[in-house]
């Protein structure tokens, strides 16, 4: 069995010899129960979608995960995020709501307001652009400090995931450390988990995950 690789929320992703963010959150398809994107973001530029077969083998071993990619081709990759306009409102312009959008934020002094300016455009004003979250469809995303609860209870936060780099599949959540009894990473066998989403469940109770070894180190078997 090949040694497994560690993907933490939070580590931060080296393109060629630059950072060029950190692991904000990741994709997952939950059937097949595999990794298939990393968002990556702040950053200088808009979170990317990150396929996975872009990370570098081994990058675990020096505590960030490094991608086969520079920055440009980095930047080219497909935005996790995504500006929507608003719909217009009815009879706006004479036209109908599904045939007007307005772009949801001005900003400072962008516009005069007067007794011609559209209702919905002075609403605008108030508003932040209006972002929406992107990943392939079929797929959700898991967040670090999402709730783990077990069979009796909330029991901890995710902390990342474990994978078989060969196939990509996961074979561990990382529970975060300072749960309840103390400050140890848990690694919850994903045959043990019976829901991703929100929130993941695990089929075990809180003393049995107590039980299981520390693995803040090192790989996991």
């Amino acid at each position: 069995m090949s040694a497994t690789v560690r993907y933490e929320i939070g580590a931060d992703v080296r393109c060629g010899d630059e950072v060029c963010g950190r692991v904000d959150r990741v994709v997952i398809d939950p059937v097949r129960r595999r990794l298939t994107h990393l968002v990556v973001g702040p950053g200088k530029e808009t979170p990317r979608l990150v396929p996975v077969d872009l990370v570098a083998e081994d990058a675990e071993k020096a505590k960030e995960i490094v991608l086969r990619c520079d920055h440009e081709e980095f930047a080219r990759l497909a935005p996790a995020e995504q500006s929507e306009f608003l719909p217009g409102p009815a009879d706006d312009f004479g036209y109908d709501p599904d045939r007007v959008m307005l772009w949801p934020y001005f900003g400072p002094n962008a516009a005069i307001i007067g007794m011609s300016t559209p209702r919905a455009a002075v609403d605008a004003l108030d508003q932040g652009p209006v972002t929406r979250e992107r990943v392939p469809a079929g797929t959700v995303q898991i967040r670090r400090g999402e709730r783990v609860e077990a069979t009796d209870g909330e029991t901890g936060r995710v902390h990342g995931l474990v994978i078989d780099p060969e196939s990509d599949t996961i074979t561990h959540v990382l529970l975060a450390e300072g749960h309840l009894w103390g400050r140890k990473t848990v690694a919850i066998p994903l045959a043990d988990v019976t829901r991703v989403g929100d929130t993941i469940r695990v089929g075990l109770s809180k003393d049995e995950l107590k039980s299981l070894p520390d693995a803040g180190v090192g790989t996991v078997e």
